[in-house]
């Protein structure tokens, strides 16, 4: 305590001194004016440094938003090619589609949702998207395809043909307006945070 109001006092009395020495420095009129103007002209230049400052920083972080927001849009467009190649695959009824081709398209969609997935997370995570669904139809036609592979001898039936169209049409048409929505998400955000 002691140490503190002695510190008080040399900093009073210090501040004492700087304004009986400008006082007698400035005791001028038109010394003080200029004092007056000189002191403006710094504050208007360390305001004006400032506000370049929070600008150039806002104009940062939007294009890097905007940057993030093209690249999710692009990972989007690419999960679309190979999780509709995918469920084409998986549900073709005639042994053209091979084994190792579904299992690179079906590794290709899940790097592809993680990525997706990371996007979201990381820069979107105030956006209310749940893509799950996406990846659980993919999966889902990736096991399809591994049971029907198992039984690929056997000869398919009309009826079982139809029922793996009907399933392909009922699942590829879920996952695309899923992406559809996500896509219109990212348009809208993209809108938003242009300039």
């Amino acid at each position: 305590m002691y140490w503190q109001l002695l510190n008080w006092a040399l900093c009073s009395k210090q501040i004492g001194v700087s304004l009986e020495f400008l006082t007698e420095i400035f005791s001028n009129k038109a010394q003080q004016a200029q004092l007056i103007t000189v002191l403006l002209s710094v504050t208007v230049a360390i305001l004006a440094v400032l506000l370049n400052q929070w600008f150039l920083n806002r104009r940062a972080k939007r294009e890097n938003l905007l940057g993030k927001l093209e690249a999710l849009y692009l990972a989007i467009e690419e999960y679309d090619e190979f999780s509709h190649r995918l469920l084409i695959k998986s549900y073709a009824t005639s042994p053209v589609a091979n084994e190792d081709q579904v299992n690179d398209l079906n590794n290709k969609t899940q790097e592809i949702y993680k990525k997706i997935t990371m996007y979201l997370d990381l820069y979107f995570s105030d956006q209310k998207i749940d893509i799950s669904e996406c990846a659980r139809l993919t999966v889902l036609a990736f096991l399809d395809y591994q049971v029907n592979r198992a039984s690929i001898h056997n000869v398919i039936s009309k009826k079982e043909v139809e029922k793996l169209n009907n399933k392909y049409s009922k699942d590829a048409t879920e996952v695309l307006n899923i992406l559809e929505s996500l896509k219109a998400l990212v348009v809208k955000l993209v809108a938003e945070h242009k300039h």
